[in-house]
């Protein structure tokens, strides 16, 4: 049944709009991530050889399933290596129980058999829906555990201990800070991270819509570089759309809501409509307390504004995540996974904790 999986293209750009708008996020906070106005947009800053595989419904148009595959390459033990990233796996709720994921998973098995290459990708903590997905890909497909990835919601709201590290100095980066934010980031780069150079940077900043060198803070200690983070507002391609909340969320959103202008933050959303917030993309740091000031500068930048919250992911054994120490914010587990197919060993990493960038997702 595998043959009715087809690589997506341009004409199914709609569909997969709408396919990602039809598969909400069920939890604390039920959400719907949407790709308007184009579903390729996001995925051609993935990587450039992406291919998104589907399966159609029995109406034109209409796709019932998706999964989509990204040729990457990563830190590995402080080499590149090429890897393939699994995201945007979505399945149509009316059609749901009909083995549409597991013919997914088993293409894409064959597909890094043939390549001979291994891949990874992340699921919801908890998530018991995937054991059965898994069971279906059958002995083509193995999962192997990497790390918890959690993910923050750190509000723009100044509460919380405000301390930071008094010797940082706190400016927006310029183009020609390039060089030096390339070799900070390679200097300090986890595990899976990708790794830049200077021209390679500059042409990830340039592509990406709504970023810019005006959205990346430096922080530097004596003139030097020694954090930087980009508060990305990703809506132009990309938006988030609250489902529902949990009864506890719900109790607390008319509160939150009536003192929210005294603390210079937006009013938490209706159910329905769109969350507006922005990522800390691509944050890195010497140590915890210089990312801390950068975190504290940027949120004081945003007070006043729409932005409800910054959006950042941290492996649960980074030491980078106690930067957010005593800010207010919620969080949500992912789990990380090798998933290669048989005969495929996953690379050994080296030790200590990974990157993962829920901007790209």
């Amino acid at each position: 049944m595998a043959d009715d999986v087809r690589v997506a293209g341009p004409a199914d750009d709609r569909a997969l709009c709408d396919l990602a708008a039809a598969c909400p996020m069920r939890g604390p906070v039920s959400y719907c991530l949407e790709r308007e106005p184009s579903f390729f947009a996001l995925t051609a800053l993935q990587g450039p050889r992406a291919s998104v595989g589907v399966i159609d419904a029995d109406r034109a148009g209409v796709i019932d399933a998706m999964a989509t595959a990204v040729d990457v390459t990563r830190r590995v033990r402080g080499s590149e290596h090429p890897l393939r990233y699994l995201a945007d796996l979505r399945v149509r709720p009316s059609a749901r129980s009909q083995g549409l994921a597991g013919r997914l998973l088993r293409r894409a098995a064959r597909d890094l058999a043939r390549d001979r290459m291994a891949a990874f990708g992340l699921v919801l903590a908890g998530n018991r829906a995937m054991a059965p997905l898994v069971a279906e890909a059958g002995a083509e497909l193995f999962f192997h555990p990497i790390a918890r990835i959690r993910n923050y919601s750190v509000f723009v709201a100044p509460l919380g201990r405000e301390h930071g590290a008094g010797e940082v100095v706190v400016r927006p980066a310029r183009r020609g800070d390039a060089a030096d934010l390339a070799m900070l980031w390679n200097r300090t780069a986890r595990e899976l991270a990708p790794l830049w150079d200077e021209t390679s940077f500059v042409r990830h900043v340039d592509a990406t819509p709504g970023l810019g060198f005006e959205r990346i803070w430096i922080a530097e200690r004596r003139g030097r570089p020694v954090a930087f983070v980009a508060a990305w507002d990703a809506s132009t391609i990309k938006q988030l759309r609250l489902v529902s909340l949990s009864r506890g969320l719900r109790f607390l959103r008319p509160a939150f809501n009536r003192v929210a202008p005294w603390f210079g933050s937006t009013r938490m959303p209706a159910d329905g409509d769109l969350v507006s917030f922005a990522y800390l993309a691509h944050a890195c740091g010497e140590t915890p307390a210089d990312l801390r000031a950068l975190i504290l500068h940027v949120r004081r930048e945003l007070a006043g504004s729409r932005c409800l919250y910054l959006d950042v992911a941290f492996d649960a054994r980074d030491p980078l995540a106690s930067a957010l120490e005593g800010l207010p914010k919620t969080s949500i587990d992912f789990d990380m996974h090798w998933v290669t197919p048989r005969g495929i060993d996953p690379p050994e990493l080296g030790p200590g904790p990974v990157f993962f960038d829920m901007s790209i997702v």
